[in-house]
């Protein structure tokens, strides 16, 4: 990425959406783009990347792309509730 980004948690808005999603394809790794587009930013709060342009750099960067999202996952909760399922 060329330097220092900012993960942040997803707000509601964004959390109902992804879920909504979900639900509709079953595929939470196909809304990984649209996670990254929202919770990745620069140092002065800006997104880093459109969806269409995660797509690009997961293609290339894939490892790098899953370790964003893991820790975006993360700060939103996400990891929790799947613990509280199993």
């Amino acid at each position: 990425l060329g330097g220092e980004v900012i993960v942040r948690g997803l707000l509601l808005s964004e959390r109902l959406a992804l879920f909504a999603g979900i639900r509709e394809d079953g595929n939470a790794f196909a809304h990984l783009p649209s996670m990254l587009a929202a919770t990745v930013q620069d140092a002065d709060g800006l997104q880093v990347f459109s969806e269409q342009e995660w797509e690009a750099f997961g293609a290339k960067h894939f490892e790098a792309a899953l370790s964003l999202f893991a820790v975006a996952r993360k700060l939103s909760g996400l990891d929790a509730e799947v613990a509280e399922k199993n």
